[in-house]
């Protein structure tokens, strides 16, 4: 016994703690009186989820950053369906990914379907607001947001895996 009613404890934040990384402690004749709540990811059954798809990667020809168009109309379509039918605030939803073009793709996509809605306000400058915050993986560090969409872009065969290490 602790001589406490609760005690809490962590090790490391984030990714880099993994299951087990916090505790309670709880004194022995409190635990029948409470139940626990929904917490973090590994309080959800399924905190992760992997769409595959089959959208081809490209770049343009006035950048080297790479795009994928399925992908980012696919992601927007995700954002807009969870706040949509399950009532998550655009406010609560970041799309994050590491390359600049693809960010400016969904910010454009996700700009024209809201504007089609009549959904788009504007901020004192006029310049739109989107609610889902759309940044860069290097922009969103530090940041924190009830949900997360991560557009990796790249969707290519094993064989320019090499390349890739070499040019990157």
């Amino acid at each position: 016994d602790l001589g406490v009613s609760f005690a809490c404890g962590g090790s490391v934040k984030y990714l880099c703690g993994g299951p087990g990384a916090g505790w309670l402690y709880v004194r022995p004749d409190l635990i029948g009186q409470f139940e626990p709540r929904v917490t973090g990811w590994f309080g959800n059954a399924h905190p992760f989820a992997f769409i595959d798809h089959n959208g081809v990667e490209s770049r343009e020809h006035d950048s080297p950053s790479w795009l994928n168009l399925r992908e980012a109309h696919m992601l927007v379509g995700i954002a807009l369906d969870l706040h949509d039918r399950h009532r998550v605030p655009l406010s609560d939803i970041a799309i994050i990914t590491p390359y600049r073009k693809q960010m400016k793709k969904i910010e454009g996509i996700l700009y024209n379907v809201l504007n089609a809605r009549s959904t788009v306000e504007r901020d004192e400058r006029g310049k739109p607001v989107l609610g889902v915050k759309v940044s860069t993986v290097e922009m969103f560090q530090g940041r924190e947001s009830r949900v997360v969409l991560l557009s990796c872009v790249r969707n290519a065969r094993d064989e320019t895996v090499d390349t890739d290490i070499r040019f990157g």
